[in-house]
């Protein structure tokens, strides 16, 4: 196939910023942005080929998602999977988003580990719950279950466990006084584990008779 020619380069303002349109000799556009014409070197009157004009609109379509997905993440640490939904839902292609999100990791603004550790840093001084409801949270966010349970584990171990069950149930009797299902073991067991205790503290805490 014969090479294109470029006629000219005209500057457009959008509300994104500056954009250049590229028209071709067939009738064509491309618009892409100010850099990748520096970058590409992309000069009035030059020939392009096909190819190279698809190129441009990859490098557009990527650069543009890169810059979308580090002012996402500027706001708060994200995992791997919540930055693949976000480029989703802004309707970038697959190629575009497996691209944008190995560039991101390569600078080190994208790490499910990191992601792990600041979440439950998070989760420990605003929730009461057990490790077994931390990580279901964390695969819910796409963490590696492995990976979840080595970040979860030492911070929630059986005594830390102990301790905020106790206060948990403590703070149920309370505000349960006098109510008929104040203390079934059944019952505060079951409290327990759906707030991600493990089996043995909740049947432990749930036996005691001071509830």
């Amino acid at each position: 196939m014969d090479d294109l020619r470029i006629l000219r380069l005209q500057v457009v303002k959008r509300r994104a910023g500056e954009r250049v349109v590229v028209e071709l000799d067939n009738g064509s556009t491309v618009e892409v942005d100010p850099e990748i014409v520096v970058r590409c070197g992309v000069k009035s009157g030059a020939a392009i080929s096909a190819e190279t004009v698809e190129r441009l609109r990859y490098d557009d379509e990527l650069l543009r998602a890169r810059r979308r997905l580090t002012k996402y993440l500027s706001l708060r640490v994200k995992s791997v999977a919540d930055a693949r939904l976000y480029l989703e839902r802004a309707g970038f292609r697959e190629t575009i988003i497996t691209a944008a999100i190995a560039d991101t990791a390569e600078r080190d603004l994208l790490d499910d580990q990191r992601f792990a550790e600041r979440y439950v840093r998070t989760k420990l001084k605003t929730a009461t719950v057990g490790p077994l409801r931390l990580v279901a949270e964390l695969t819910a966010h796409g963490v590696d279950p492995s990976l979840a349970e080595r970040v979860v584990a030492p911070q929630y171990d059986r005594a830390w466990q102990l301790r905020a069950a106790e206060r948990l149930l403590r703070k149920r009797s309370q505000s349960r006084s006098g109510t008929d299902d104040e203390g079934s073991d059944k019952r505060l067991y079951e409290f327990l584990r759906r707030r991600g205790f493990e089996e043995d503290v909740a049947r432990e805490l749930a036996q005691r008779s001071t509830w």
